[in-house]
């Protein structure tokens, strides 16, 4: 089927021509034929007009925890460990299958309602997070969470992983992989065996790294070296990895990271309200490795607003090195786009708003007065973006051409009917576990 999306303004990602004042979009077969000015581009097929709205490439959040809203709001206050010891694993200890895919699907409602088009996750129960995103439409890189103790899922969460993988690997639109949760949770002999099994594979692996001082402190009294370098000794930088958090790196850790050009993945509002730390983002620039923002769990965020975690990450690196020049918001957009797709293997198709491309896309509208006004240049329509939208201007959001949200509705299920499902599960497993 071919549609065109008409007279929008349109930020594409493409470095050539990066902005279209007033343009139309064709796509065919979920794919963009074309795009460009009216004259040059005509219409073909059915005509939606989008005159005057913004158009973007898909947003792709690169770090998640998709069941996690069932803990939003618990725990709050805390610092890292006493949030996870007191509150996050009470909880999950009560936390069943069912639970989980019904929390994941509210977490695709909540991010296709903030313009989130791809999640890369890393959680339990990873069948059913990718259960809830097939229905929720969305992409994801789905991390099946790998311990060396039983989870509330399996008593081999290595052997879990490996059968999921297996199971999604040819998906169209869910991608498996390893999540090793850490390295101060996990032994370096578990790392090189999913190092192995990663290559052999040929899969992608997600863990933290680097997300906290007591992290370092445990790394180094245990084994004598960082985190880093730690499971670079293990063979794991060998496959793709994406690395989320890294606020406590040293200056050859980074250097290992470009070497292997590991994914670098930020979360500057979960780490603030866990006074985790301030992640220095430049010199991961600086040194050539793909970079990226992350919402991470709605449990440690509280909301799955993307943009603004980028906003915040900006605004924290020039307040950081006192330069309001640095981390311009083409480095934002790109963060939450291009180079995401970058780091998900994936830059070939996603990313950018360019003929053979996916149609992910978000469109944003002028409902609320702080997107007005806007001035029709690419780098001012990019620092409006940025600094001046929100998740609360997006109006819909498409994937594959085909629309998961229009006019602020969710298309792809019943949204508050999972609303209703999900606070009266949260409410049992926070009574269970003792938080109410």
């Amino acid at each position: 089927m071919t549609y065109t999306l008409s007279g929008c303004r349109v930020i594409t990602g493409d470095e050539q021509c990066p902005y279209y004042p007033a343009a139309n979009i064709v796509i065919k077969d979920g794919i963009i034929k074309k795009i460009g000015p009216a004259e040059i581009c005509p219409a073909e097929g059915e005509q939606i007009s989008l005159r005057g709205k913004l158009v973007a490439p898909g947003l792709i959040n690169c770090h998640h925890h998709l069941p996690s809203v069932l803990y939003r709001d618990l725990g709050s206050d805390l610092p890292l460990m006493d949030w996870l010891q007191q509150a996050m694993w009470p909880a999950q200890a009560h936390m069943t299958g069912e639970d989980a895919y019904c929390a994941a699907l509210l977490s695709c409602a909540e991010q296709i309602q903030n313009g989130i088009t791809t999640t890369v996750d890393q959680y339990y129960y990873a069948d059913c997070n990718a259960r809830a995103v097939k229905r929720s439409g969305m992409r994801a890189v789905i991390g099946a969470t790998v311990f060396d103790h039983p989870s509330p899922e399996s008593k081999d969460t290595l052997q879990t992983a490996v059968d999921f993988i297996e199971k999604y690997r040819h998906d169209e639109r869910i991608t498996p992989c390893f999540g090793p949760h850490a390295p101060y949770t996990e032994s370096p002999r578990t790392y090189r065996r999913i190092a192995a099994l990663a290559a052999e594979m040929g899969v992608m692996v997600h863990t933290h790294i680097g997300e906290t001082r007591g992290e370092v402190d445990c790394i180094r009294e245990k084994y004598g070296t960082t985190s880093t370098q730690l499971l670079e000794e293990t063979g794991l930088f060998e496959n793709r990895v994406i690395a989320a958090h890294n606020i406590y790196l040293s200056p050859q850790d980074i250097d290992i990271f470009a070497k292997h050009q590991v994914g670098a993945v930020f979360c500057p509002v979960s780490n603030l309200k866990l006074a985790s730390g301030i992640p220095d983002i430049a010199p991961f620039i600086k040194a050539g490795i793909p970079t990226a923002f992350g919402t991470d769990g709605a449990e440690s965020n509280n909301a799955l607003d993307l943009l603004q975690d980028a906003k915040i990450g900006l605004l924290l690196q020039k307040t950081m090195h006192r330069d309001a020049a640095l981390m311009p918001a083409e480095q934002g957009l790109a963060m939450l786009t291009a180079e995401a797709a970058d780091i998900i293997g994936m830059a070939h198709c996603l990313g950018r708003l360019m003929p053979g491309y996916q149609a992910d896309l978000v469109v944003f509208d002028d409902a609320f007065a702080n997107a007005v006004p806007h001035h029709a240049t690419a780098a001012q329509e990019t620092a409006h973006l940025l600094y001046s939208l929100s998740g609360k201007n997006v109006q819909s959001t498409m994937v594959a051409g085909k629309w998961l949200m229009y006019e602020r509705q969710i298309r792809t299920f019943d949204y508050p009917a999972v609303a209703r499902q999900v606070q009266q599960r949260a409410a049992r497993i926070a009574a269970d576990a003792g938080l109410l």
